[in-house]
């Protein structure tokens, strides 16, 4: 796994991106007068070289807060671990747990270390940093519990998967598609309001021309409010991700199958969508897949990344 600085850090900017995910969920650390903040905590399969990376950047001694925009695994991992290490605190949006979601990400190998939540945030809550101030936006669509924090100084705003890889994130799977969509577009609409120079996702490079990212990521919303079936497709992309991932090497029906059985689990999510048409959408995930290069498929088993070359020689 390679883990470091993600992209170089955004002109002008103190924020310093780090990789911390075989699937490109970033964190971002902040020193201020009041200390190091770091926006979410990275990958669980990643934790300990994420602590290994923050020592070398010289920041881990002064961490004083872990500000998660979001308790999903790949954004939690290493929280706990830090802050048993550093005493620092844990800020989060307020939660409503999910047992369905907990168990899938248990089924998939994400299990981060349990950490305490110090700090609820609040709609429109402005908390100084030393410095800095974090203007924080309760932006569910991808997640409840999720939130964007908007430097002021910085004006950059650390907006979790709301974006990913220059597009709009994935949407929440334990609700209803129509519920998810309509709330995913209301928190981007509080974002662009913001007027921010840069964007910093938890997946990608940071964003430095904003305006565009916001006009292409409310035009994927509207085409999806058309096209539910590729809301889907786009939402459930990830999962097929994690599966061959963790299931580097299995028969394409037995992927297929396993991630359907994974979908069903949150039937809310797909109520009113066509089964049949759910399916053939895993079949062009695989080929996009593919073509983005990062499975691969050899004699009819999928392969993740680099597994693909060792099963080729």
């Amino acid at each position: 796994m390679t883990i470091g600085t993600a992209d170089r850090r955004p002109s002008g900017s103190a924020l310093v991106p780090l990789l911390s995910s075989p699937l490109g969920s970033v964190c971002y650390a902040l020193r201020t007068g009041r200390g190091v903040f770091l926006f979410d905590a990275g990958h669980p399969r990643a934790a300990e070289q994420t602590v290994a990376l923050l020592r070398t950047e010289g920041l881990l001694d002064d961490l004083r807060a872990i500000v998660l925009t979001h308790a999903h695994a790949d954004h939690v991992g290493a929280a706990g671990l830090l802050q048993r290490l550093t005493g620092a605190e844990v800020w989060a949006g307020p939660r409503q747990a999910d047992g369905r979601l907990a168990e899938q990400e248990r089924r998939l190998g994400l299990v981060p270390d349990p950490y305490r939540v110090t700090r609820t945030l609040a709609d429109r809550e402005r908390i100084d940093l030393g410095g800095e101030t974090i203007e924080v936006l309760l932006t569910p669509g991808h997640a409840d519990d999720h939130a964007a924090l908007f430097l002021r100084q910085e004006r950059t705003l650390v907006a979790g998967d709301l974006f990913t890889f220059g597009d709009v994130g994935t949407f929440d799977i334990t609700h209803h598609h129509t519920r998810s969509l309509a709330l995913m577009i209301e928190s981007v609409r509080r974002c662009a309001d913001l007027g921010a120079d840069r964007v910093a996702p938890g997946h990608g490079p940071v964003q430095r021309r904003p305006q565009r990212l916001l006009q292409a990521a409310e035009h994927r919303l509207r085409f999806f409010r058309e096209r539910p079936l590729l809301l889907a497709a786009h939402t459930l992309m990830p999962l097929m991700l994690l599966l061959i991932e963790s299931r580097s090497g299995a028969l394409m029906a037995e992927l297929r199958e396993q991630a359907l059985r994974h979908a069903r689990c949150f039937d809310e999510f797909l109520a009113g969508l066509d089964g049949a048409g759910i399916a053939h959408e895993f079949e062009k995930i695989l080929m996009i897949l593919a073509l983005k290069g990062l499975v691969s498929v050899v004699d009819g088993r999928v392969y993740y990344r680099s597994d693909s070359l060792a099963a080729a020689a």
